[in-house]
């Protein structure tokens, strides 16, 4: 009776896991086509000087695609574009399209020595492309930055006063109440380089009055709109994944474009959640066969032999999925490729 129970309880365990890698796959595959389409892009800065990116476009129901509001996103110091691809994708599910990018000197982009006014020439080479691609409005055009990158935004949306919104995140800097157009700054209690008495004196050079947390001062209208937004639960690093700052994000950008978003989109994170559901039921699936096939294994050498395969095909897996900054993706997913491949056929032969 209790061997019975057990096989029952196991076999109810597969099938909920089972269950869980279905549901995941499938809600992952329906948030991945629902309203959102990524292209990457490469854009010459001059001759062997390439930056990458990916534009965040919303997904057209009709054949005939209307251009649509666009903001530039700039990543901060030892990060990469993928940093804003949260934002980025939550802001094309809403009809405003987004363009991330890897600095010179970090991810895909051509290698070279950390520059601020390099920073400021990539940014540049990627709002000229913004400004010539045909999906994109060029009237209704906005940046975001982050710690380094909101060094630059901000300076851009100095330089550039066609820009209509400014979001920065986790940083300070001069403003004043006209420059830059529609200005947002956002940033955590436990901010280590920028403390919260601090982004408050900016804050409110910024707005030419002391500006109150959470409070919009000013008109989108005619681009003094100004707002500090402070989250309770963040530091430094975390500001540009906080659901908080997020969303105020979106609502500031939405309202200096005078855009809409869809009634029925929610910052719900269906991507990482089905994800989440998806790898936890592969895992747990996983850890079952591979049990069962160390009990079908007698011999000391196979089980060692199937370890080792299992650990090399984690790690090529690993490494190949992850982007660095420090070596080409290309080169890293084919180093991950090959130990995969390597593990596979290991596993095979020891376990004869």
């Amino acid at each position: 009776m209790k061997q019975r129970q057990q096989q029952y309880g196991r076999c109810t365990q597969r099938l909920l896991l089972a269950i869980a890698l279905l549901w995941g796959l499938i809600c992952l595959q329906i948030a991945s086509s629902h309203a959102v389409q990524v292209q990457s892009i490469a854009v010459e800065v001059s001759p062997n000087q390439v930056l990458t990116g990916q534009l965040y476009t919303p997904r057209s129901k009709t054949k005939v695609k209307a251009a649509v509001p666009s903001v530039l996103f700039c990543h901060g110091l030892s990060s990469h574009k993928d940093t804003f691809a949260p934002l980025a994708w939550e802001l094309a599910a809403r009809g405003i399209a987004g363009v991330v990018f890897d600095f010179g000197g970090y991810g895909q982009s051509y290698d070279r020595p950390i520059s601020p006014a390099a920073n400021f020439i990539d940014a540049e080479a990627m709002l000229n492309w913004m400004k010539q691609a045909p999906l994109i409005d060029h009237n209704a055009l906005g940046i975001v930055g982050h710690s380094m990158g909101g060094t630059t935004a901000l300076e851009m949306a100095q330089a550039h006063p066609e820009l209509k919104s400014t979001v920065l995140l986790g940083i300070a800097g001069y403003a004043t109440p006209r420059s830059p157009a529609n200005l947002m700054f956002g940033s955590g209690v436990y901010e280590e380089f920028n403390p919260v008495g601090q982004m408050q004196e900016i804050a409110a050079s910024a707005a030419g009055q002391d500006l109150p947390p959470n409070r919009t001062l000013g008109r989108f209208t005619d681009g003094t709109a100004r707002r500090l937004v402070l989250s309770p639960s963040i530091d430094h690093a975390l500001a540009p994944y906080d659901k908080l700052l997020q969303e105020a994000a979106i609502a500031w950008l939405s309202q200096s474009f005078d855009h809409s978003p869809s009634p029925d989109r929610s910052l719900g994170f269906a991507r990482p959640k089905a994800m989440v559901l998806a790898v936890a039921g592969a895992a747990g699936l996983f850890a079952e066969l591979y049990g069962w096939m160390l009990r079908q294994l007698k011999s000391p050498r196979q089980q060692l032999v199937l370890r080792s395969a299992i650990a090399l095909s984690l790690c090529g897996l690993l490494l190949s999925s992850l982007p660095s900054q420090f070596s080409p993706f290309s080169l890293q997913n084919a180093v991950g490729a090959g130990i995969t491949l390597i593990g596979l056929p290991i596993f095979l032969v020891g376990s004869v």
